[in-house]
């Protein structure tokens, strides 16, 4: 009797492709990608809004326009002046900054900037931010700052414009929600892949003791029925069948008896 062996079928793929987890960190890639162009956009701005200011000498009253209500930054520019808190605090006593609108009316209220982190040290020159205000009518103002002991209008000298810290500080935020929302859709796809392909493997594997599954799984038995795993039944010629013995007492006679 000829038997035939047991042909292997191929193990099924599990899906989906484990290539996909590659994708899941390619959306953290993506928004460290952006999270970058938003600072490097957020320094821009800083930058521009920097060089839009208006400048009025030591000693003087000059016009201000502003064109958008927001927060502004009054500065000084000149010889050193300030190192500490309590300079910059001194400063801007001996300034003494009044704002008006040019068509008369209160002064802007003005607050003590905080700390030292916005000075900036050049040769012979320093920028300290002195005040910050905030403008909710936009319009044509007077400025008017006294003069300081030993510094001449022509090196020193105020400057107001908008906030360094507020385009920069919007720069930030974005750039935090832009990384934890990145983070966040890529640990999702994780977890979901993850759930998917061992689904899958389970479905492939087949449950402890059952009759599904791959071939040669964990409680894999082969199904009933015809198969590769079955054996061929026998084939002929068959031989002929023998001949019953002769009963008791029987003898054979020879030709013509």
């Amino acid at each position: 009797m000829e038997a035939f062996a047991p042909v292997a079928a191929a193990r099924p793929r599990v899906r989906p492709s484990g290539w996909w987890y590659v994708a899941t960190l390619g959306v953290v890639g993506l928004g460290l990608v952006v999270t970058v162009l938003v600072m490097i956009n957020g320094y821009d701005r800083t930058e521009r809004v920097g060089r839009d200011v208006t400048v009025v000498a030591l000693g003087r009253s000059g016009p201000v326009t502003f064109e958008k209500g927001g927060d502004y930054t009054l500065a000084y520019q000149g010889p050193p002046q300030a190192r500490t808190e309590a300079d910059v605090a001194r400063l801007a006593t001996e300034l003494d900054p009044v704002l008006r609108p040019a068509g008369g009316g209160p002064p802007v209220e003005m607050q003590p900037y905080e700390g030292v982190s916005g000075i900036v040290n050049g040769p012979g020159r320093q920028l300290v931010p002195v005040l910050t205000f905030e403008i909710d009518r936009p319009g044509e103002y007077v400025l008017t700052v006294e003069p300081l002991d030993g510094v001449t209008e022509d090196f020193g000298q105020v400057s107001v414009g908008k906030s360094v810290f507020g385009p920069l500080r919007d720069a930030v935020v974005w750039a935090l929600v832009v990384l934890v929302v990145s983070l966040f859709l890529s640990g999702v796809a994780t977890v979901a892949l993850a759930v998917t392909r061992g689904r899958s493997k389970r479905q492939i594997d087949g449950p402890p003791g059952a009759g599904g599954g791959r071939p040669g799984g964990r409680g894999w038995m082969p199904p009933p029925g015809p198969g590769p795993w079955a054996q061929s039944p026998p084939t002929g010629p068959w031989p002929a069948p023998a001949a019953p013995p002769p009963p008791p007492g029987y003898r054979r006679l020879g030709p013509g008896r």
